[in-house]
């Protein structure tokens, strides 16, 4: 009976040590944490719209004001500023499955036309669905309205070629629904 009350007393102990050190780990590791989320995300609009040219993110963007839980395959929505400090267009951070391995694409959007997808992410078979990821193929979406937005299948790529046309209905989807255009 005495073993069963000391290792009783001694996992409570350790638990509660355990998670004392766990609340002091997150408080150091918290800053570092947004910090590196920042740069992230002024890392993917870099990929899309040059600072050069006076856009940047929305260093005020409320978190969570585009709702992206509901929506299954949208990791975030960034805002990004013109020259003025107004809101030039919204890129849309979204994974989808692919056929090897999970694909990553960065889509903007500008009133409801497509500015710009670039890829950051996948691993689909070369010449075939990776084809999908080149200059070529991304820029048919330029200047697209989102709404009419659809993928050209390429024979033998077309389980990428469908993974692609999910994220720009996701993103459709998302955009239509909460109103975001408006």
């Amino acid at each position: 009976m005495k073993k069963t009350i000391y290792y009783a007393i001694f996992l409570s102990l350790t638990a509660i040590i355990s998670t004392v050190l766990m609340f002091l780990v997150n408080d150091l590791t918290k800053p570092v944490i947004e910090k590196k989320q920042i740069a992230l995300i002024e890392e993917n609009i870099g990929l899309i719209y040059s600072s050069d040219d006076g856009f940047k993110r929305n260093p005020n963007q409320e978190k969570g004001k585009y709702k992206v839980l509901d929506y299954i395959g949208i990791k975030e929505v960034y805002e990004v500023l013109d020259e003025n400090d107004n809101v030039h267009s919204l890129i849309y951070n979204v994974e989808v499955s692919g056929k090897n391995d999970v694909i990553g694409l960065l889509i903007a959007v500008n009133k409801g036309t497509i500015d710009r997808v670039v890829y950051y992410k996948h691993a689909e078979t070369k010449n075939l669905g990776e084809v999908y990821t080149r200059e070529v193929e991304t820029s048919k979406f330029i200047g697209m309205p989102l709404k009419d937005s659809s993928v050209d299948m390429i024979a033998g790529a077309s389980t990428t070629g469908r993974a692609v046309d999910l994220a720009l209905d996701i993103v459709e989807n998302h955009y239509s629904k909460e109103g975001v255009g408006k």
